[in-house]
C-alpha cells in the first residue's frame, strides 16, 4: 500500500489530519503526518526524510503556515529543500494562509459544533479565513481556553472538507487528490 507522508510544523497539525486524511484518501493509502518543531526544524529535515523514506510510491506534502510573510517566497524556499532528493515529482508543498485556524474558521459549522457559538464578528471575517491576521488569537480571545492540539482534535470529525472556504484548505485538497488520485 502506498503512503502519503505530510511534514507540517507542529502537533496540532497531525491532531487535525490524522482525523481528516482517512476520508480523504483512495482505498489502500496509508497515511502518515510527521510534526516537527516549528518551521526551521521541518525546513531541516526535508531532504534527509525524503530521501530515507523507504517506499519508493511514497508521495509527500510538505505544509507550513505562512505568518504573515511571502507566500510564494516561502513556497521557493521549501521547494528548494525538495529539489535534488529525488523526490520531486511526488512531492507539493503548500502553504497555509496565515495559520491552520484559518482552516478551522473556514468552516464554521464545525467549529461551533465542536466549540460552541461563534461572534457574528468572527462570522463576517470567516467570509475569507485566509485574510485574517493571527486566526489563532482570533479564537483564543473568542473561546477562552483554546488549545490548538485539543481543539484541532475536537474540530476535524466535524470539518466538510469540500465546503471549506479557506483557499489554502482547497489547495491542500487538491494536492491529496493530485497525488494520491
Amino acid at each position: 500500500m502506498p503512503d502519503l507522508v505530510v511534514m507540517v510544523e507542529e502537533e496540532s497539525r497531525r491532531a487535525l489530519l490524522d482525523v481528516l486524511l482517512p476520508g480523504l484518501l483512495p482505498a489502500g493509502w496509508n497515511h502518515h503526518v510527521i510534526p516537527h518543531q516549528g518551521w526551521s526544524d521541518l525546513q531541516k529535515s526535508i531532504p534527509r526524510k525524503l530521501k530515507a523514506w523507504l517506499d519508493p510510491d511514497a508521495r509527500f506534502i510538505v505544509m507550513r503556515d505562512n505568518d504573515r510573510g511571502d507566500c510564494q517566497q516561502r513556497k521557493t524556499l521549501l521547494m528548494n529543500r525538495v529539489s535534488g532528493t529525488g523526490r520531486e515529482a511526488q512531492t507539493k508543498v503548500r502553504i497555509v494562509c496565515e495559520e491552520l485556524e484559518a482552516w478551522v474558521l473556514g468552516d464554521l459549522a464545525a467549529l461551533e459544533t465542536a466549540l460552541g457559538p461563534v461572534s457574528v464578528q468572527i462570522r463576517d471575517a470567516a467570509r475569507n479565513p485566509d485574510k485574517i491576521p493571527y486566526p489563532s488569537r482570533v479564537l483564543q480571545d473568542h473561546y477562552g481556553s483554546y488549545s490548538k492540539v485539543t481543539a484541532s482534535a475536537n474540530i476535524a470529525p466535524h470539518m466538510s472538507p469540500d465546503t471549506n472556504r479557506s483557499h489554502s484548505f482547497q489547495a491542500f485538497l487538491d494536492a491529496v487528490r493530485t497525488l494520491t488520485g
